[in-house]
């Protein structure tokens, strides 16, 4: 299901031009930008919103925390980090430093919020893992004034945003408040760059709300100075991605019962008609190999019950994730139709196939997989994880293969060697974690600029 609230409230969602004056960000842009926000909110997001209340695919609870009106946690003593990530990619990615922060300053509390479902479901996943999150909360829509309220009612001593966030009337709220704001993992496609320059004026004017922007790489900081950030802000530290630790043992009999179903490939984040490829792969090898089993991770979860369909059709038993019990029946192929638990399963995998690689879609992360001692194939694209992609080839932990004949000769033979896979695998795993001492700068740059308590 599109999340039209992600949609509608990007702040590229409108086209810019003017000029910003006053040291607070008003001038004719910011108001334009935040009566447009307030025509979306009121006449869009807000009907959206009540639809779905209607159609029980909402609650008032959520209506309220998307009008900036709940403030859940109450004062701590310890201080409190509001940390924004977009969705499920990006808030994957900050774990690693929520958990850093969280051993530094135990009395630290983290509020974490987002703008789409997906991205909840992961929050929540962390929440479970790491007592230092208090709370998961939908992102208010950007209006100065219902976010200052909202802000002050939380009484963050630190505001963080993870990518590409660019709020104005977050950033904007922040700096009425006096409250430091960071960005982790700061990244700006290249394709992207011309739009925010064509209202240079203004995203500068927000820009300059930051009080540091921790980049991806050199590449990504000269970005964000391109599109108005202070380069005296900006530091390269590095993608915290890679600071992934494997979650320990949760405790769930599922994960138990998965290790000790047989030889297992899972294909995580794939997309259509991907799930087909892998597929075809797997019937050749269960010609030879009938005990082998295969997981499938579809990058949206809601399309758990097409897959399903897909590989009965091919013939193959299916079960869901959600339902697979332990009086289950035999199955082939487990479709996992919950979010944040394809890192703990790539923990019982044989190999791991990257989806969003074998069409033009740019990839995804690999690190999860490669971080557990697995060997990891992707397909030719992988433009959006081009540095990891490449850090972890040159190291021999990863194979790219260019095409469906390939993605199934690289499976039979990382079947059929187990030496080999096990020395990809253990090249992988060794490049993550000869970069595990990013997630601690993030949380030493962080902790500098928060407000003490």
């Amino acid at each position: 299901m599109c999340d039209f609230s992600r949609v509608l409230s990007r702040p590229h969602f409108f086209v810019y031009g003017g000029v910003v004056s006053g040291n607070e960000g008003f001038g004719p842009l910011n108001l334009i930008y935040q009566l447009g926000v307030a025509v979306v909110t009121w006449f869009g997001l807000v009907p959206w919103q009540l639809l779905e209340i209607v159609r029980g695919r909402a609650t008032w609870g959520d209506l309220s925390e998307r009008m900036g009106w709940s403030t859940v946690p109450g004062p701590r003593r310890g201080g409190r980090a509001v940390i924004h990530a977009v969705s499920a990619g990006e808030m994957a990615a900050v774990e690693p430093v929520i958990a850093e922060l969280a051993r530094r300053e135990p009395g630290l509390g983290v509020v974490l919020t987002t703008c789409c479902a997906d991205g909840r479901a992961v929050a929540e996943r962390i929440r479970e893992r790491c007592p230092a999150v208090e709370s998961v909360m939908w992102l208010p829509w950007d209006r100065i004034g219902p976010l200052r309220r909202w802000l002050a009612g939380l009484g963050p001593s630190l505001v963080v945003v993870v990518e590409t966030e660019i709020w104005p009337g977050l950033f904007f709220a922040c700096r009425r408040l006096g409250l430091p704001l960071c960005v982790v993992n700061g990244r700006i496609y290249q394709r992207d760059v011309w739009r925010y320059r064509m209202a240079l004026p203004f995203f500068r004017r927000a820009l300059g709300c930051v009080s540091w922007i921790g980049a991806q790489s050199s590449a990504e900081a000269a970005r964000f100075a391109a599109i108005g950030a202070e380069p005296a802000h900006i530091e390269v530290v590095g993608n915290p991605k890679y600071a992934f630790v494997p979650p320990g043992a949760s405790g769930d009999d599922r994960l138990g019962r998965l290790a000790n179903a047989g030889p297992l490939v899972v294909a995580g984040s794939t997309h259509e008609p991907e799930e087909a490829l892998v597929l075809a792969a797997f019937r050749n090898l269960r010609c030879d190999i009938p005990e082998l089993r295969l997981v499938l991770a579809p990058r949206k979860v809601d399309r758990w019950g097409g897959v399903a369909a897909l590989v009965e059709r091919a013939g193959f038993r299916a079960a869901a994730w959600s339902t697979w019990g332990a009086d289950g029946g035999p199955w082939d192929v487990l479709i996992l139709d919950r979010l944040g638990w394809l890192a703990e399963i790539y923990g019982r995998a044989r190999m791991a196939v990257v989806g969003g690689s074998f069409i033009e879609h740019g990839g995804h992360n690999p690190i999860e997989a490669a971080a557990q001692g697995i060997p990891v194939i992707m397909g030719p694209s992988a433009r959006h994880f081009e540095e990891i992609v490449g850090d972890l080839e040159a190291a021999g932990g990863l194979i790219r293969v260019g095409d469906a004949a390939g993605l199934a000769a690289a499976m039979r033979h990382l079947i059929e060697d187990p030496a080999r896979a096990e020395m990809i695998g253990s090249a992988g795993k060794g490049c993550v974690a000869a970069r595990q001492g990013i997630a601690g700068r993030y949380a030493s740059a962080l902790l500098a600029r928060r407000i003490m308590p």
